[in-house]
């Protein structure tokens, strides 16, 4: 992890700090990164955006548990700490560096397989961060996949579509789902998909 978030750094530096950019490239070429290392290479990167007219730096790492998972699979190798050391420099340092870590599973769910005085280090660095849940409502889920599905329809096919749509929101098996979602739009914006289909694509894609 401490090499990615180097090569991420120096890759969008280009550009900006060329310097900053060469020395953080060389530094995640070593073999061994330690802690201290990424931590003061943020620092720098930070001052020098700052110089370049930003107001500061903020650090998105998306699919967070790829990160969680090697570790937990090869604790010998990848150690979290190097997140604690960020979040500490990240909220003390000026300019300001925003760190923001996406899961898409509790944090929690990645410690089963360590053991205990592991778990206790993880439950540290976890420590370090604000918890933000967010949750999208099935409407929303709905309408995107909606939007993702290309239409091209023949006419009388497309309206045959809309009429079974309209005939299956009406029915009783659609009644407790139409008190709570916005049904009518939404689904017939899914065809060809069958409504009951597209009703439940939300919570089994998310389970």
């Amino acid at each position: 992890m401490a090499r990615e978030l180097l090569r991420s750094l120096g890759d969008n530096l280009r550009g900006i700090a060329p310097a900053v950019q060469e020395s953080i490239d060389r530094l995640a070429q070593q073999p061994v990164v330690h802690d201290q290392e990424v931590t003061h290479a943020f620092q720098i990167a930070s001052q020098a955006v700052q110089e370049a007219g930003f107001g500061g730096m903020l650090v998105i790492i998306d699919e967070f548990g790829k990160f969680l998972e090697f570790a937990s699979q090869h604790p010998d190798v990848e150690d979290l700490f190097v997140l604690q050391h960020l979040a500490e420099m990240a909220e003390r340092n000026s300019p300001p560096v925003v760190l923001i870590t996406v899961l898409h599973t509790a944090f929690s769910e990645y410690l089963h397989t360590l053991d205990k005085s592991r778990r206790l280090e993880w439950q540290k660095v976890q420590g370090r961060f604000t918890n933000a849940p967010f949750l999208e409502p099935h409407e929303q889920l709905i309408q995107l996949v909606g939007a993702a599905i290309e239409k091209g329809l023949p006419a009388d096919l497309a309206e045959r579509y809309q009429t079974h749509v309209e005939h299956i929101i009406q029915s009783d098996a659609f009644s407790e789902a139409a008190k709570r979602l916005r049904l009518d739009g939404m689904l017939h914006k899914c065809t060809p998909l069958d409504p009951f289909t597209a009703l439940i694509l939300p919570p089994l894609f998310r389970s």
